[in-house]
């Protein structure tokens, strides 16, 4: 079965002072009175049902979470006692539905972008959700088609396209963020994309990868689903690291025993050109592709705070006009992406 798990965690330093420790930016009502994190739900339950969807957030922000989420399962409501990065707090997730559902496919997607259209998004990571099912080896990551030589994201690059798959390529690599002389190089080849940060995977493989490069990690979330009850105990020993440093990057270079498939959009404005992983859009008016990707990641380096009136002030760019790719064989959907 189809399950999201929304990563609600972070105090949004970057967005401080509007953002701070008590109120992270993804629950702040950024969206005409919504905030972030009600509109990464109404994005999750576009996928599968609301039952299906879990959020990992701190466990401070539990209280609001379900305020804000009426919908949400308790049960489905993870709260981390300390923040541990996004490998965790995928993982964790991950160790609660491989007991609950053996043949469990999840998306793991994130709670601090605005991305519209939605219905062209949910129709994206349903096409994951299709690759990562026919595909048992499969370790799906989005990446974002550039509309510019950004210098505040984190790349990918895209290898050959998969075998009867022409919306879907392999990625070479992950790439920490680059200088602006290397940013342009790389949007100019036509072969990098923005790394999204939001994947979909089986269950069973993503543990798999995990049990072979965190060990440690593997088994202490596979102990805190079977004694929940054990989580002061357990979380805060966990290891602090990233999806992409500790299984995405390893298992591209052959280190695990899976691959990385990624789904690729083209169109991605960036709402903060000075903060790009603050908030994103997504808009329509280009052609996008679904891509399958081999992998290497780094960590992302923070990015300077900004005031709030740079963040109110700021306004959307008008969306890119429709472009042909010769790389893109997938011909119709029109959307934008958020990193």
């Amino acid at each position: 079965m189809r399950y999201a798990v929304i990563m609600a965690g972070g105090s949004g330093t970057r967005l401080w002072p509007l953002s701070r420790q008590g109120a992270p930016k993804q629950l702040l009502p950024l969206l005409d009175g919504g905030s972030l994190l009600q509109a990464a739900w109404r994005r999750a339950t576009g996928v599968v049902p609301p039952e299906n969807v879990l959020v990992c957030t701190g466990a401070a922000y539990a209280d609001e979470v379900s305020r804000q989420l009426p919908g949400l399962v308790p049960e489905n409501l993870l709260g981390e006692p300390v923040g541990r990065d996004s490998l965790n707090a995928a993982a964790w997730p991950a160790a609660v539905l491989a007991r609950r559902d053996q043949g469990a496919v999840m998306a793991v997607l994130t709670a601090d972008h605005v991305i519209t259209p939605e219905d062209v998004f949910c129709e994206h990571i349903a096409r994951g959700f299709a690759v990562a099912e026919a595909d048992a080896s499969a370790l799906v990551t989005f990446g974002v088609v550039p509309t510019g030589p950004h210098t505040g994201y984190g790349y990918l690059e895209r290898g050959d396209p998969l075998p009867g798959r022409p919306d879907a390529a392999a990625v070479v690599a992950f790439t920490e963020k680059p200088d602006a002389a290397t940013a342009a190089e790389w949007v100019a080849s036509g072969r990098y994309w923005w790394n999204s940060g939001m994947f979909v995977w089986r269950v069973s493989t993503f543990l798999e990868q995990l049990r072979g490069l965190q060990p440690a990690t593997h088994a202490a979330v596979l102990a805190l689903a079977v004694e929940p009850d054990r989580l002061d105990a357990i979380y805060p020993a966990l290891t602090r690291i990233s999806i992409d440093y500790a299984i995405m990057e390893p298992v591209s270079r052959g280190a695990g025993s899976a691959h990385v498939n990624s789904g690729a959009e083209d169109g991605h404005d960036s709402m903060l050109d000075a903060s790009p992983l603050t908030c994103s859009a997504w808009s329509s008016g280009t052609t996008s592709t679904a891509s399958a990707v081999r992998t290497t990641a780094r960590p992302l380096t923070p990015t300077p705070p900004i005031t709030p009136s740079h963040w109110l002030n700021s306004r959307l760019p008008p969306a890119p006009s429709a472009t042909t790719r010769p790389d893109v064989a997938l011909p119709a959907a029109s959307w934008g992406s958020a990193s």
